[in-house]
């Protein structure tokens, strides 16, 4: 009897591990059914909140494993399909199931997903780490930890060209931890990601691969129309007053202080142009194997195309000296063909066409410099449009993917009418939700009359309103440009903080106005209807509202009380002088005092609170600025796969070619070898010594959260099996029982 009790528990035993063997695929499956999706990339859940079933969206959130944030093939979430058809039941919902798994750790579908990520394989997997990172980012860094390992002295990688992004931008890790979260208040906690090591190995390759090249060309044309606008503002006054000289008939001495400053706006543009032309031809050094063969001429001397049999040691070192001497050759063909250059127009140009060389040099300035604003001004709306794009690359696969017919007429959509229609689609709504693309938009849009208005205003029957429109279309834009300049400041990874810190601010300037604008309305009413119109500085509510907003800044204007009239009588009674002096009084405690130290109390709070948060921030906003780039490349999977993978013939070199027919080795692909090299662990923390708190403090949490995985997944795993062997041994009880009736 216990044999036949033993061979019935041993039985059990391997029933049960194979159910427990099992579990995972059918728990995988149980997961993609609720979250699958139709033919336009939407789940249940999403169609549910697009037509507003509420009872629909209910069932579907009880599920466990349901998926708040997937979006589908037009960039749109359940939520934001939910408020875009005004289904604001549905869409509250969906809010209280993101702030119940926020506020409750244990919940089921957290629960399964520390579950899934401990029971996955060295496979990535978006969605997982989607998930992750969604609703606890230190799952996420350990869901990371098995694509890298470690020796001595180097990190080794494995995955990585996953992690980049295979399909599209939305399939890459940085897109995940970037994005945007259900509740806004989530997600400043997942850039703590971005500080593990293969989040800062995946910036790298980007960075190497296509964003290097792309921040310096476009840093150059930024600066090239910067510079063409400042040559524009400095040189304004000095090309009136000689274009006001010809026309009485005077010329220009070479001598004078208009020729002087004519010409060195010349020169000092014409060494721009020739520079920026000069460094444009460097840039296409900083290919990834052009750069591996400058690296190894560097180290042995030898020039030849790239080799995977042949280790450069100290790889990052020597591709550092590459681009120091790439820099270094722009400045010496700059001084080759800037010194001739100059050289002629300076002692040697006499005119051209009967006009005398300062003639020449006006002329010159502003066509060139015209033009260059239109260029340049068109090739960064070309970016932006290739950036909202990005959004959504539908166009681009719809052009791949058709005939010549096709491809014509997707064509023509993407350059005629596309471009207007954008601001109406719900799809690239996420770009047009930031004030700093759409000030980036005016500015170029701008630019274009701006540059034919400078043309204009030579002649002199377009003065007068042209010529105001001019100075102060010319005066938003300049002041534009260098705002804009600041967002290069992106890719510094330890300055890059000041951007989010200034965001920071203005968002405590904004919450001052509201205080600050009552009073200054109520003051600017008040003093208008004291003065009656009797002060030039109070005559009108504009002139009021400019003379009550500076005393903000010191200028409390007390003298207009007493001012007088032509016969030296005081324009005001001397009760209203009185009563404009107390007035004026309350007016500076409320505002200096008051009102501006409680501004300067919250932005100091407010770089406070988020000090400790200013390593995460700075690298979160050089990681912006890499995705901003990778927004602006091709959008196809073919354009992708360029760029990850290898494809030609002299790849493979040697006895490795022999064995390789012809033809498979024309079509074979490799993996980039950026994706797997190993690197050295001081090249990746940037020489600098971690924080020995930091890094206990890390490594405690890190096992805290690890055992906090096991203990769920182990609970779980452990109610499952319970349940099946409470079953199991009620079936054996009961076939027990009928074997003792039958002995009996």
């Amino acid at each position: 009897m216990w044999v036949l009790v033993a061979s019935c528990a041993s039985k059990e035993f391997a029933i049960m591990v194979m159910v427990l063997s099992s579990y995972r695929s059918l728990e995988s499956a149980r997961v993609n059914a609720i979250n699958a999706v139709d033919g336009k990339g939407r789940t249940a859940l999403a169609r549910a909140c697009h037509g507003g079933n509420f009872d629909e969206v209910r069932r579907l959130l009880a599920h466990p494993h349901v998926d708040l944030n997937q979006e589908d093939d037009s960039g749109m979430s359940p939520l934001e399909w939910a408020i875009k058809h005004n289904h604001h039941a549905c869409a509250s919902l969906v809010r209280n199931e993101a702030y119940y798994r926020a506020t409750h750790p244990d919940n089921s579908f957290q629960s399964h997903l520390l579950a899934e990520l401990q029971s996955a394989d060295a496979i990535f997997d978006e969605r997982l780490f989607r998930q992750a990172v969604e609703t606890d980012p230190a799952s996420a860094m350990k869901y990371l930890d098995q694509f890298v390992t470690s020796d001595r002295y180097d990190y080794h990688f494995k995955q990585l060209d996953a992690i980049y992004g295979r399909r599209n931008v939305k399939s890459s890790a940085l897109y995940a931890i970037l994005n945007s979260n259900v509740l806004p208040a989530q997600d400043e906690t997942k850039y703590v990601c971005l500080q593990h090591v293969v989040m800062q190995r995946i910036l790298d390759i980007k960075w190497e691969l296509f964003a290097e090249r792309m921040y310096l060309f476009q840093l150059l044309i930024f600066g090239l129309m910067m510079t063409a606008m400042t040559m524009v503002v400095a040189s304004s006054y000095a090309i009136t007053v000689a274009i006001a000289d010809e026309e009485a008939g005077m010329e220009v001495e070479s001598s004078s202080t208009t020729g002087i400053t004519i010409q060195l706006m010349f020169h000092l543009w014409s060494i721009t142009c020739i520079y920026c032309l000069c460094a444009k031809t460097q840039l296409g050094s900083l290919q990834p194997e052009y750069l591996w063969r400058l690296a190894r001429w560097m180290h042995d001397g030898v020039w030849a195309p790239f080799d995977r049999n042949v280790h450069v040691p100290s790889l990052t070192m020597f591709k550092s000296r590459a681009k120091w001497w790439l820099f270094k050759r722009s400045l010496l063909m700059t001084l080759f063909f800037a010194g001739p250059w100059c050289f002629y127009f300076g002692f040697i140009f006499n005119g051209v066409l009967g006009l005398d060389p300062i003639s020449v040099m006006v002329l010159g300035t502003v066509m060139t410099t015209s033009i260059v604003l239109c260029v340049t001004a068109v090739y960064f709306l070309i970016l932006e449009y290739r950036e909202l794009l990005g959004e959504d690359p539908w166009i681009h696969e719809r052009r791949a993917n058709a005939g010549v017919c096709g491809w014509l007429f997707w064509t023509i959509v993407l350059v005629f009418f596309l471009p207007l229609g954008t601001p109406f689609m719900r799809r690239y709504k996420k770009y047009f939700s930031s004030w700093f693309n759409i000030l980036q938009l005016i500015t170029y849009i701008c630019i274009l009359p701006f540059a034919v208005l400078s043309l204009a205003c030579l002649l002199p029957e377009y003065q007068g309103r042209i010529k105001d429109v001019y100075l102060c279309l010319g005066a938003f834009i300049t002041l534009s440009l260098w705002m804009l300049s600041l967002q290069y400041l992106e890719v510094n990874k330890t300055a890059g903080y000041l951007l989010p810190m200034l965001m920071d601010a203005l968002g405590d300037v904004w919450d001052f106005l509201v205080f600050y604008g009552v009073f200054q309305c109520g003051l600017t009413c008040a003093f208008y209807f004291i003065f009656q119109q009797k002060s030039d500085a109070y005559r009108t509510l504009w002139a009021s509202f400019r003379t009550t907003y500076f005393v903000l800044y010191g200028e409390n204007g007390v003298d207009d009380f007493t001012e007088t009239d032509t016969d030296g009588d005081r324009v005001l009674p001397a009760l209203i002088i009185q009563f404009g002096y107390i007035l004026r009084m309350f007016h500076c405690a409320v505002m200096v005092v008051l009102l501006l130290n409680l501004l300067l109390a919250m932005m100091n709070k407010t770089v406070d609170r988020n000090w400790d948060k200013i390593h995460a921030r700075a690298l979160s906003s050089y990681a912006r600025s890499v995705l901003r780039l990778e927004m602006m490349l091709g959008q196809t999977e073919a354009e992708r796969d360029s760029l990850i993978f290898l494809t030609p013939r002299w790849y493979y070199s040697g006895a490795v070619a022999e064995h390789i027919p012809l033809a498979q080795n024309g079509s074979l692909r490799l993996l980039n070898p950026a994706f797997t090299e190993p690197i050295a662990k001081h090249d990746l923390a940037g020489g600098q010594l971690p924080d020995a708190e930091e890094e206990d403090t890390k490594r405690l949490q890190t096992k805290v959260a690890e055992l906090t995985a096991q203990n769920v997944a182990l609970r779980i795993q452990m109610e499952a099996a319970h349940e099946r062997m409470e079953h199991k041994v009620d079936k054996l009880m009961a076939l027990m029982l009928r074997l003792h009736e039958k002995t009996d």
